[in-house]
């Protein structure tokens, strides 16, 4: 990959995850303003980035469509999603859907449920490993030295009293997802917010997807979420069937 290509794709990074202002992208990328200003209008003239009023960068609108077709050729999502529908409304809660890629984690799919206020998450960003239910489900389940590398990988950034912040303690609380079978987010990066996941699997067995619950914790706390956890289980047991995995979800509530 040309070194050209390789800066649009970190920019389009960079402001999907929030708008930057010329200095940031520049000191980001670590290139002189005039060589990030060319980029960013190679970009806009494509519609990929957009100058907003107040003068910083975020994405085009010609991203929304090609993100559409992408996540319509998730064969993961459409089995998934009508399972997330109903999961939401009986639960009332919203339900997220995610994949590893790499060695991230992003969301793929995301449905809202009738108790739940709007969150932050969005389809298509990558999620905090280190915080995330869904995300140390998936983890929880790889090879050790793959689970290892990226757990090198990570920035134990501390958000909130309960973050875990470092890799230690996140190896051993993933050693305890896997043997339970289940994980959870007990306030970690928004202390207001509560989550269990469970892992899908597909048909070789591997668990490249995961699925979580996200509650306020005010209105679903997190003991009524692991109650609530057989029936959770219930439904990635049969996103998994669909998948082609013939196993069976083995879990427990300590």
């Amino acid at each position: 990959m040309s070194q050209t290509v390789a800066r649009a794709f970190e920019i389009l990074r960079l402001v999907a995850d929030s708008p930057r202002t010329l200095t940031q992208v520049a000191d980001h990328m670590e290139v002189h303003k005039s060589t990030a200003l060319r980029l960013l209008q190679s970009l806009e003239k494509e519609g990929f980035v957009r100058q907003l009023a107040d003068g910083r960068y975020g994405v085009g609108l010609a991203v929304i469509p090609m993100a559409q077709v992408a996540t319509d050729q998730l064969d993961f999502r459409a089995t998934a999603h009508p399972h997330l529908r109903a999961l939401a409304e009986s639960s009332g809660n919203t339900v997220h859907f995610a994949q590893l890629i790499g060695d991230e984690v992003y969301y793929i799919d995301k449905v809202e449920g009738s108790a739940s206020l709007s969150l932050g998450s969005r389809m298509g960003a990558s999620v905090s490993r280190h915080t995330a239910g869904v995300a140390k489900v998936i983890l929880a389940q790889l090879p050790a030295a793959r689970r290892q590398r990226i757990i090198d990988q990570i920035e134990f950034k501390r958000f909130t009293p309960n973050t875990i912040t470092s890799p230690q303690a996140f190896a051993r609380q993933l050693e305890l997802v896997r043997q339970r079978g289940w994980a959870e987010d007990d306030g970690e990066q928004e202390p207001y917010i509560a989550c269990v996941a469970i892992p899908i699997h597909e048909a070789s067995g591997k668990v490249p997807l995961g699925m979580s619950v996200t509650a306020l914790s005010a209105v679903t706390p997190l003991k009524a979420l692991r109650d609530a956890i057989p029936e959770y289980c219930e439904t990635a047991l049969a996103i998994s069937r669909e998948l082609g995995w013939k196993g069976t979800h083995a879990h427990d509530r300590r």
